[in-house]
């Protein structure tokens, strides 16, 4: 499972920027013998690695067009006055049946906060304790979604950075 990793940039500019700053994303990778196989991997993390500390979320209830319900779970950073600051924001998409729940969606949350970041966490429609209202499921390769939810953020947010982590395959046309 020796393999190079294959990075895709709309721009050759920001693939010139990864390669100068990132070179490990362009090695070839080794994975260890123990963890040869993804399913390997998956287990050994769930089994070595200990649940963050207690993270507090805030949620956020989002109605979609066609009454689709998700869920945003917030960390935030706070201000010195007590105030909440949102300012950065990381976006994480967890995979099919994720949420804030989640092991490693807990682990990257701490480290986002740790950055000075505020982090959110989406349950999408029907998944974990978000309720299904539609006949419509999560389904991984349709964006429109995600985009909403981006669209919400960027509304709300003006003015604001965030980045969207995401755990899928790359985008097709639906």
């Amino acid at each position: 499972v020796v393999h190079q990793p294959h990075v895709r940039c709309s721009r050759p500019q920001i693939e010139d920027f990864l390669r100068e700053h990132c070179p490990a994303m362009f090695a070839t990778f080794h994975p260890t013998f123990w963890t040869v196989g993804g399913v390997s991997r998956s287990i050994v993390r769930c089994v070595f690695q200990c649940t963050p500390k207690s993270i507090e979320f805030s949620r956020e209830t989002i109605v979609g067009a066609d009454g689709g319900l998700f869920f945003i779970d917030w960390v935030e950073k706070v201000g010195e006055k007590g105030e909440r600051k949102r300012d950065k924001i990381v976006v994480v998409v967890p995979g099919i049946t994720g949420g804030n729940e989640e092991n490693y969606a807990q682990h990257i949350a701490a480290a986002v906060l740790e950055k000075g970041y505020s982090c959110l966490i989406l349950t999408q429609r029907g998944n974990q304790d978000s309720p299904l209202t539609t006949p419509r499921t999560y389904c991984a390769t349709c964006f429109k979604d995600i985009e909403m939810i981006q669209k919400h953020i960027a509304e709300t947010y003006p003015l604001r950075r965030f980045f969207l982590w995401e755990y899928r395959s790359e985008r097709s046309e639906e």
